[in-house]
């Protein structure tokens, strides 16, 4: 719908244009993660929100608001402005995790760092990190983890997969291949929890599930986890859910119109078509943050210690009753050292049982490879939207006489649009919240910054 803008609204639209292609160039030409980063990229929000708000309110002045085409823009303006809503509080909350992850590596310059500080403020950054950040998606990842589970079927060019849940095969729309330790958190961390056979596995589908799209959402929410269950063939590992979060799932249907509810998932065995399996230590290590990230939202909140789960389910602190070396010694003290006192006792010690002796040669050592892992973790949500919806209807280029001072010429709309096409496309390269093609990398500067001062 035309909103018929009057000459001050066009004039005012296209300053404000200018003003968020000028945010676009400006955040892509700087660091991801500094201050004008964030600068900019606030910058663009407010000014896509403010032609956005212009439009429509020109459109209700000269609209029957009972019109089907009028009521239509109106969820669509609504829509733009949750979208925007969204990717403001994300940005927000990634600027907090960088500034906090920038203060560690500061004070890790100081020649009184030691490394039981620094693995404490490590634990602290991932398990902030962990709580925030999704799920990212990627079609080569997917197709490795279909293959290597297998179960998968082709029928009249519908695709069908084969449900952990209960045996049955479902459209592969439904499904999700789940990474268990995080994309986000990156390689290098991984090979410093892990030791370095973990260094090429962040992609691997040793470090997948093949997940219905609801329980992945929970899985990754650290709501749901999947931990060892008895089995019958010593030479297969089996696995099964448990709800680690009661109250906010345990009477919701895993389907709309479905009859299965959360309560029947706790202690299912998952289904698998083939022999092949996850690998134990990401499995552990989703458990044991999914764990601490419970506790510690239950001691915040105030939550009795009667109403926690090792008081009602043993079955959850004592779910990895197995034995096996999972993650860096390193790493589950740091776990102790920050959060002991927050955590049942059966917790904590199921997890000493689970270290790994993963040395380096030197106390001096262990701290820089804490450093170059905290370096490379990925800072940013992989829900960021990175589709052109930034202005929608309401910042459509049909205004007469506003492009290139062409006057009411289609020529100079469609010139227009296409600029402004390709200053969305040119900006995403800047700005690319959703990357997958590598880590997000520290600020060079305040890594050199770092090891000069330690040197």
């Amino acid at each position: 719908m035309d909103p018929k803008l009057t000459d001050d609204e066009k004039s005012r639209v296209k300053d404000l244009r200018a003003a968020v292609r000028r945010a676009r160039q400006g955040s892509s030409e700087e660091v991801y993660g500094s201050e004008d980063y964030w600068k900019y990229s606030k910058e663009e929000l407010d000014g896509e929100d403010k032609i956005s708000d212009l439009r429509f309110r020109a459109l209700q002045r000269n609209s029957d608001l009972s019109d089907p085409s009028f009521e239509q823009a109106a969820q669509e303006y609504k829509s733009q402005q949750e979208q925007r809503s969204a990717k403001r509080l994300s940005i927000l909350e990634k600027e907090k995790l960088f500034d906090k992850r920038n203060k560690i590596l500061q004070q890790s310059s100081s020649t009184t760092t030691n490394l039981t500080s620094m693995r404490a403020a490590y634990v602290d950054l991932l398990l902030t990190i962990q709580s925030k950040t999704s799920r990212q998606k990627q079609s080569d990842f997917s197709k490795d983890v279909l293959r290597a589970y297998g179960g998968t079927t082709k029928t009249n060019n519908t695709t069908y997969c084969f449900s952990v849940l209960d045996g049955t095969r479902r459209e592969r729309d439904e499904f999700v291949a789940a990474h268990i330790f995080p994309l986000s958190i990156g390689p290098k961390a991984m090979e410093y929890i892990f030791g370095r056979d973990a260094r090429y596995e962040i992609n691997s589908p040793r470090n997948a599930l093949l997940l219905p799209k609801k329980i992945e959402k929970h899985f990754d929410a650290h709501q749901i986890v999947v931990v060892p269950a008895k089995s019958d063939n010593p030479d297969v590992r089996e696995w099964q859910f448990l709800i680690v979060d009661k109250s906010g799932l345990w009477n919701e249907y895993v389907f709309p119109g479905g009859e299965m509810k959360f309560s029947d998932l706790h202690e299912r065995k998952l289904i698998f078509p083939n022999d092949f399996r996850p690998r134990a230590r990401y499995l552990y290590f989703h458990y044991l943050t999914s764990m601490i990230i419970h506790f510690r939202a239950a001691q915040k909140t105030g939550i009795v210690r009667s109403e926690l789960p090792d008081a009602e389910w043993p079955e959850l602190t004592r779910a990895w009753a197995t034995h096996g070396e999972y993650l860096r010694d390193n790493m589950i003290y740091g776990f102790m050292e920050e959060l002991g006192h927050d955590l049942p006792e059966d917790l904590k010690q199921n997890a000493l049982t689970h270290c790994a002796p993963i040395r380096s040669n030197s106390e001096a050592e262990e701290l820089e490879e804490v450093i170059d892992s905290l370096g490379m973790i990925q800072i940013g949500s992989d829900d960021d939207d990175d589709d052109d919806d930034e202005d929608g209807n309401f910042d459509e280029d049909d205004e007469e006489g506003e492009a290139g001072g062409m006057s009411g010429g289609e020529g100079g709309q469609k010139a227009d649009s296409l600029q402004e096409a390709k200053d969305r496309k040119d900006s995403k390269k800047g700005i690319n919240f959703t990357s997958t093609s590598g880590d997000v990398a520290l600020d060079p500067l305040l890594l050199l910054h770092w090891r000069s001062e330690r040197n």
